[in-house]
């Protein structure tokens, strides 16, 4: 053998183990970044759980800029496909999560295509507002539509009676506004009205909607729940 070629040889080597070095590297800090994305369902981050075959919530509306994460609760492998175009996507294994930023405004419908198909079986759909863009919820004879939706501390929400009679707004616990004096526990929506509201402490705010008239009022059976989502102003 001559000394060129173990030379070579010995140069080869070093490469390979420098290449081997870089991609063990690269392979930790992208299992650290997943490991952070499972344990930071942190305050900024909305969270879709997907289980077996469904996704929780199945619509939601956020603000522009918000970070979705769908976690596989499941024990089955789904995927997250966008009925059109490739903006996001991807397969996602059991106990595994998957993050997407959305930085458009506009309705992103996805389905998996393994459990689903468009707007069947397991679908949901991502409504982005717009900067600006006020953020509602239409009270309806079967409930409040999208039932989650997330806005931002200080951003105005409201709830817009779209049905025929007097809708009650109750939450449990009550939520704090802006204005420290306005506390959220219990409002009566009349037909065709709105109420607007301000939330001025991040977290999960659960609530009822019922027809405050008729002999269904207080009954369990009559109400539709709701939930808004607060996170941090952009």
């Amino acid at each position: 053998m001559s000394r060129g070629y173990g030379i070579r040889r010995i140069a080869t080597a070093y490469l390979l183990a420098v290449f081997f070095l870089v991609s063990v590297i690269l392979v930790s800090v992208t299992t650290v970044d997943q490991s952070d994305a499972a344990s930071s369902a942190n305050d900024e981050t909305v969270i879709i759980n997907i289980g077996d075959n469904y996704f929780s919530p199945t619509t939601i509306s956020v603000p522009v800029g918000a970070a979705v994460q769908w976690s596989n609760q499941g024990r089955s492998l789904h995927n997250v496909t966008p009925d059109s175009g490739r903006a996001f996507g991807a397969s996602i294994a059991p106990q595994t999560q998957y993050t997407a930023e959305f930085l458009t405004a506009g309705n992103f419908a996805y389905y998996c295509t393994l459990h689903g198909a468009p707007g069947i079986a397991q679908h949901g759909t991502i409504v982005v507002r717009a900067q600006g863009e006020s953020a509602s919820v239409e009270i309806k004879t079967k409930g409040a539509v999208p039932a989650q939706i997330v806005v931002r501390v200080g951003e105005n929400l409201q709830w817009i009676n779209k049905s025929r009679t007097k809708q009650q707004l109750a939450f449990s616990p009550p939520a704090t506004g802006v204005d420290p004096e306005v506390v959220l526990r219990r409002v009566a929506i009349a037909p065709k009205a709105e109420y607007s509201f301000r939330f001025a402490t991040l977290g999960s705010y659960s609530y009822r909607t019922q027809s405050a008239s008729g002999s269904n009022v207080g009954s369990a059976k009559s109400a539709h729940k709701g939930i808004v989502r607060v996170i941090p102003s952009g």
